[in-house]
């Protein structure tokens, strides 16, 4: 998946410490692992065991690579399939498509 950082992310990733990046980057590359071997998990399945307090970032992480494979391919990506996952924190996908 491309590297697309946009500023508010640059800013956040400005506050993490070297510790939370390197979890965070552990469990995306998991999460695209698992995508790239056509065994995609689901995004609530790695939230639920991330306890850290940077969870807006690893969410926003997941949901960009989530979109990016499901339009990869040629699945319909809306809101209404992550607000089944998510719940209140879908409202990130909006966030996510935008940027």
């Amino acid at each position: 998946m491309p590297d697309v950082i946009g500023e508010q992310e640059l800013m956040e990733h400005e506050r993490l410490t070297l510790q939370a990046i390197r979890e965070i980057d552990e469990l995306c590359d998991h999460f695209e692992d698992a995508w790239k071997s056509n065994a995609p998990v689901e995004i609530d399945s790695i939230m639920s065991s991330y306890k850290g307090s940077e969870r807006l970032t690893l969410l926003r992480e997941l949901v960009a690579t989530d979109i990016y494979y499901r339009w990869r391919n040629g699945e319909t990506v809306d809101a209404a399939s992550y607000e089944a996952q998510l719940g209140p924190d879908a409202a990130i996908f909006d966030e996510v498509i935008e940027s």
